[in-house]
């Protein structure tokens, strides 16, 4: 699977890969259209901050203005120790829920960064 960094996917590039069969997740850049959808998400539990900090992840259907159709995003939320409000931050991908869990794809794109710890200099 292919993961892609914020700015580097366009819906061409999304388009090619799911043509040719190349399952992918990227992350997204928020906008206020994400932040609507976001936006029900954005609340912290009842019960408080506990330590150590919390983490959701819920499922949205997005479509941008230039893409040809809805895909699947993934919406995640995260506490932080020293921070009053949540933070977010979106991921889309190719797959299907039934494929791969959302934390699955959450980790697939968090390991983007290791391969340049193998690269020689």
């Amino acid at each position: 699977m292919l993961r892609i960094d914020a700015g580097f996917h366009s819906a061409t590039l999304l388009a090619g890969l799911e043509a040719r069969g190349i399952n992918y997740v990227s992350r997204l850049r928020a906008n206020p259209a994400l932040d609507r959808e976001a936006a029900p998400h954005m609340k912290r539990p009842v019960e408080g901050r506990p330590a150590p900090p919390r983490m959701w992840l819920r499922e949205l259907r997005y479509q941008a203005e230039t893409w040809d159709r809805a895909r699947l995003v993934i919406l995640v939320v995260k506490e932080r120790e020293d921070d009053l409000l949540l933070d977010r931050f979106f991921l889309v991908t190719s797959l299907t829920l039934a494929e791969m869990s959302r934390e699955d794809i959450l980790e697939h794109y968090r390991a983007r960064g290791t391969a340049e710890g193998h690269m020689a200099s």
